[in-house]
């Protein structure tokens, strides 16, 4: 199928830890500020910047709906771990 990766946006502060890439990070949902597009649980999914640069890519841990409800909230599941996680 030819239907859009959905992508998610994460915000300054996670993307400059990511950025550094001193440590293993698996991106929980209080880092995200926005998800777009359709996407289901093991679907690829881009990472990009609050400026729209993609940073990466990683496996959505649940759908897409689910991680509307949780974006920005601390104590939340894990939405990408970090082996399934791979930044450019």
């Amino acid at each position: 199928s030819d239907k859009k990766m959905g992508s998610i946006v994460v915000n300054d502060g996670l993307y400059a830890v990511l950025k550094e890439g001193k440590r293993a990070l698996s991106l929980l949902p209080v880092g995200i500020l926005s998800c777009h597009g359709e996407f289901k649980k093991s679907d690829l999914v881009e990472i990009k910047t609050s400026k729209g640069q993609v940073i990466g890519l990683g496996l959505a841990k649940y759908d897409a709906e689910k991680l509307t409800s949780y974006l920005g909230k601390k104590d939340q599941p894990e939405f990408i771990h970090y082996d399934h996680l791979h930044l450019f």
